[in-house]
């Protein structure tokens, strides 16, 4: 079985060792998770609300069956990862909010990264 991962660069090392910005990663993934849980959490309750409105005329709701179809999808699963997905940054985790390099500048601990030339680099062999 063959895997895609992403390695440390163990042949061109930083001048001096990277910063930990864990905790700080772990902050920011705390404050993501709980605006996606509560933006679902707002959806849900006004989904909810639509639902019970007797004459189902407010300007923001649909009517009653795709009400509750929209209602069974907020409460299931998926539409927390989805929405968790969403503020954390949809792709691949180095092209994420964080894994580029205006997200890692923004870390307090530096440096969060080391980025060295390509002729510096051991890519240079593919270029040869």
């Amino acid at each position: 079985m063959s895997l895609l991962a992403l390695e440390t660069d163990q042949y061109d090392l930083p001048p001096r060792p990277l910063a930990d910005i864990g905790p700080e990663v772990a902050a920011h993934v705390e404050l993501k998770l709980r605006a996606a849980v509560d933006k679902v959490n707002a959806e849900i309750e006004s989904r909810e609300r639509c639902i019970e409105t007797v004459d189902g005329k407010q300007d923001t709701c649909g009517d009653p069956i795709s009400e509750r179809i929209k209602l069974e999808y907020l409460l299931s699963e998926d539409a927390i990862a989805h929405e968790a997905f969403a503020q954390l940054g949809d792709g691949f985790p180095p092209f994420t909010q964080y894994g580029n390099v205006d997200g890692l500048a923004s870390f307090m601990a530096q440096p969060a990264r080391y980025h060295t030339s390509l002729w510096k680099s051991i890519f240079i062999l593919i270029l040869v």
